[in-house]
């Protein structure tokens, strides 16, 4: 076979990876982006609006959480405007970044563009096809810092291999890392798991470098502690600048200790692991058996630097195993939390399955298992794909995005037809800053919708009760005092709930309109002030 032969089942590859991954993007992109916000996608955009009207977030809020997904937000409506659809589209890109420095790592790994385009197009079907509670979240938006730095981590190891590294330039390196790290940690500070994975692979790869391999480990590990110490300190200084740095450390102190009070059985959470995304989240037993062959072969090896492959493959088991671990056992194991580990785990099954010298068998294996994945989710039903034009001609419809939700039926899931009434009624009764309750987590929408501030701390009252129990009389007696004109619920929730708080405030306080499962009421007791201009 001529050279030129054997090229054309790659070039055939490479065109045809193109086409699966445009026809992707094409179908399901649009669908996407018109899909409804999730509850928690509202709450970070009604914190980052606040900042864009120059709020003290972290004084004026209870946020607990450092503001890396605010921020990032916050940016994305400067650039792109308020709508839904631009935080979709910056979700959608954010996403595409994560999916690119994937495929990138995989070209290190040893994988053709062919395969590499391929399980592009397996990530990107993942994500597109998941329910919106996955969307435009902390934990997926940090996974591109965090990735970032992993490159920078496999550069670093690859310098420091040699005899004659330079430790100031091993410094340097390592701060610019170190910064990256500590830029994904303002989303959530749990990145460390994974990051000190990688770190300790690297230097599991170095100890078999020829000569004084720990004396080159002491300058990357003082310019990582540096670089990340650099961006906790600029967000230090945010707090101390926006006169929030005693009240955010003091909420931090007396709230966190109640939600980590919730927690489950290991075993519980193993199950989970391998159930709650079915059925990508299978993808965990091939991305675990994966992950310790590399780390093994990495371990085995005599020489680092001969099999750039294997040392790839193991920082990305070794990153892989680490984000799973923090998403599954450190937090709550909410399926944001968890996809956020299968883009990763998913990039490592493509690594072995379409790494060099693998039988093309594997990675036939790989794209059916996908494709069945695929065609299992409701979001590629007929019924639902038959929406794709209405997403091009249709404006702000409610309607549609009843049509498009893939969590509806649930309590947090809105009825958007009635929900856009509820903001209808409220809009014509003039509401204003700091004149509004959102009290359940479904109504939460409604703050960033009708662009207004909440008018009490608590952006999140009733998810607020569920997450901090031991602070629920503390936050019913400052709703009870908030200076509110109207406070929405939702009588779904409201079933939920035990009999003494379903008889409590604010259900019991006077309605005075109703939409379907919502009601809007009126609270008996005069506010003791006027609501608040807007924050400057």
């Amino acid at each position: 076979m001529t050279t030129a032969e054997g090229e054309r089942p790659g070039r055939r590859g490479e065109a045809l990876g193109r086409l699966v991954l445009t026809a992707l993007l094409a179908v399901l992109g649009p669908l996407f982006v018109r899909m409804p916000l999730t509850a928690d996608s509202s709450f970070y955009d009604s914190c980052a609006r606040h900042v864009l009207r120059g709020g003290a977030l972290e004084r004026d809020l209870v946020i607990l959480f450092p503001p890396g997904m605010v921020w990032s937000l916050a940016g994305a409506r400067a650039l792109l405007g308020g709508s839904s659809e631009a935080a979709r589209v910056a979700d959608l890109l954010v996403v595409g970044g994560v999916i690119a420095l994937l495929a990138l790592w995989l070209r290190a790994a040893g994988l053709s563009r062919a395969a590499r385009l391929g399980a592009a197009a397996v990530l990107a079907a993942f994500y597109l096809t998941a329910t919106e509670w996955v969307h435009c979240q902390p934990d997926v938006w940090m996974l591109l810092p965090a990735l970032a730095a992993l490159h920078l981590r496999r550069r670093q190891a690859a310098a420091l291999a040699e005899p004659q590294a330079s430790a100031g330039r091993a410094f340097a390196r390592a701060v610019l890392e170190g910064a990256f790290w500590g830029t994904a940690c303002l989303f959530k500070p749990f990145v460390v798991v994974p990051g000190a994975a990688a770190w300790l692979t690297a230097a599991l790869l170095l100890r078999r470098s020829p000569g004084g391999w720990l004396r080159r480990l002491v300058p990357d590990a003082l310019g990582l502690l540096v670089g990340g110490l650099l961006v906790g300190a600029l967000w230090q200084g945010w707090l101390v600048q926006s006169g929030s740095w005693a009240e955010y450390w003091h909420n931090c102190r007396d709230y966190q200790a109640d939600y980590y009070s919730r927690t489950l059985p290991w075993k519980t959470r193993l199950g989970e692991m391998f159930t709650r995304l079915p059925p990508w989240s299978l993808a965990n037993v091939p991305a675990f058996l994966l992950a310790f062959a590399f780390l093994g072969r990495a371990a085995s090896r005599r020489r680092p630097g001969s099999e750039g492959r294997v040392d790839a493959c193991a920082l990305l088991a070794a990153f892989s195993l680490g984000w799973t671990a923090q998403a599954n056992f450190l937090q709550s194991q909410l399926n944001y939390h968890m996809a956020s580990a299968l883009l990763p785990a998913l990039a490592l099954v493509a690594a072995g399955a379409g790494g060099p010298g693998v039988p093309r068998a594997a990675w036939v294996a790989f794209l059916v298992c996908a494709l069945l994945a695929l065609g299992a989710q409701r979001a590629v039903r007929p019924a639902r794909l038959a929406l794709w034009d209405r997403c091009w001609t249709d404006g702000d419809s409610p309607e549609l995005r009843d049509r498009l939700a893939l969590d509806a039926g649930l309590f947090w899931t809105p009825e958007w037809v009635r929900l856009d009434e509820v903001a209808d009624y409220l809009r014509a009764q003039g509401v204003g800053h700091g004149e509004l309750t959102c009290f359940s987590a479904s109504t939460v929408h409604l703050h960033p919708h009708l662009n207004v501030e909440p008018a009490s701390r608590f952006l999140y009252p009733s998810v607020f009760f569920g997450m901090f129990p031991g602070h629920r009389a503390r936050i019913l007696d400052e709703l009870r005092h908030a200076p509110h004109r109207f406070i929405v619920t939702d009588e779904v929730e409201r079933a939920l709930a035990s009999p003494e708080i379903q008889a409590d405030f604010p259900y019991g306080e006077p309605v005075v309109f109703e939409a379907g499962r919502y009601r809007v009421h009126r609270p008996s007791r005069a506010p003791v002030e006027t609501a608040p201009a807007p924050r400057r």
